[in-house]
């Protein structure tokens, strides 16, 4: 199951439209909005940030949000000069 057929049209794009805007072909999209579609990250990425929600709101069973936290740390050697 996914929303990306509902949430399209309830923004008043066609396929084309969307194609255009998140920079995938209109027939990988017409796939996309089949019940059973399982489109990689990257593709579920460009298509969720065009509607502005997360990849999870529309396909809710294919990707679980892990939430982390990176620490960067800069090291210096004491005897850098």
């Amino acid at each position: 199951m996914n929303n990306l057929k509902m949430l399209r049209e309830n923004m008043g794009y066609s396929l084309q439209d969307l194609a255009e805007l998140c920079g995938v072909s209109k027939p990988q999209l017409h796939v996309l909005e089949k019940p059973d579609a399982n489109p990689t990250i990257q593709t579920a990425y460009k298509i969720a940030s065009v509607f502005n929600v997360p990849v999870t709101d529309i396909w809710p069973n294919n990707y679980k949000v892990v939430e982390t936290t990176i620490t960067v740390r800069r090291v210096i050697a004491k005897d850098a000069r």
